[in-house]
């Protein structure tokens, strides 16, 4: 069923309130995201409880597959395309951070806050669309659940709009690509002007699905993972020596016991990606042509 596109005065608003947050540094915005991290926890738990009571009311088991896996990978690398956002932040912080314990500990907590929330949701229920959020603000729902289904998409999801509008700013900024208003208007308004049509029915699924998979798969998965392979073995790309780096960096993503394997889980990492990604990106196009 065709969905109409309409510009809503709530998401109007959004803008209005978020886009000035886009054109702030990472320092200025972190209350925000510490803010945004308290709230998290609380709606996770508010998610949690419900899911486990509807799903005592399921007598369905949970299934390993749903009904259509298309758009499975592509919003997994979109959920975890950070690394584009890594040398800002480093720049940003303070120098007793440990880049390591901060990536490593976000991303196991963030995969395990997916799958339980994932796993819980699934559980809860047979049937649902694509957008869990949707489900849970419907009328039926618990005034509680409704109200945190509405917190999460304003504050959750909306406040970390504007980190990735600062991060391309600073890009485009930082390789003279464009000046600092043209870099502002390209990152901080052009996506909320240009957004706005797809935010509703499936076209906001089938944009994060082909980002995730083209754009962020190669910017923050592939392109990183052949960098890294060309300095930890150049033979790997036919290179004669290794890549000189003006400013080599003192941080080792694994503990030193592993440093001699480095090479060859970097390989088996492109090794499991590439194809992941390449066959995920045909599932979805075929699946968009069957129009299933």
């Amino acid at each position: 069923m065709e969905v109409p596109t309409v510009l809503t005065l709530g998401y109007v608003l959004c803008a209005l309130a978020l886009a000035p947050l886009g054109s702030l540094s990472l320092d200025d915005n972190i209350k925000f995201q510490i803010f945004a991290f308290v709230v998290q926890l609380f709606l996770m738990a508010e998610f949690s409880l419900h899911f486990w009571d509807s799903a005592q009311h399921v007598e369905a088991p949970l299934r390993v597959v749903g009904d259509s896996y298309a758009d499975v990978m592509g919003v997994a690398i979109f959920n975890f395309a950070l690394c584009m956002c890594v040398p800002s932040w480093m720049n940003e912080k303070k120098p007793a951070v440990s880049v390591n314990k901060t990536i490593w500990g976000s991303m196991a907590a963030a995969t395990f806050s997916y799958a339980l929330i994932g796993v819980l949701g699934a559980r809860s229920s047979v049937h649902t669309n694509d957008n869990m959020l949707t489900a849970l603000g419907q009328p039926h729902m618990p005034a509680l659940t409704r109200l945190c289904a509405f917190l999460f998409g304003a504050i959750i999801i909306g406040f970390g709009v504007p980190v990735s509008c600062l991060v391309i700013r600073y890009n485009l900024q930082l390789s003279n690509t464009l000046s600092s208003t043209g870099a502002t208007l390209v990152a901080t308004v052009a996506p909320w002007v240009l957004s706005w049509p797809l935010y509703q029915g499936h076209a906001a699924l089938n944009v994060i699905s082909y980002a995730g998979m083209v754009v962020n798969g190669l910017v923050n998965m592939l392109l990183p993972l052949a960098l890294a392979l060309s300095v930890a073995d150049p033979s790997a790309f036919g290179l004669r020596k290794s890549m000189q780096l003006e400013a080599p960096s003192t941080v080792r993503p694994l503990p030193s016991s592993l440093e001699r394997f480095r090479s060859m889980l970097i390989r088996a990492a492109l090794a499991l990606t590439l194809p992941a990604i390449v066959a995920a990106t045909a599932i979805k196009t075929v699946s968009q042509i069957s129009g299933s």
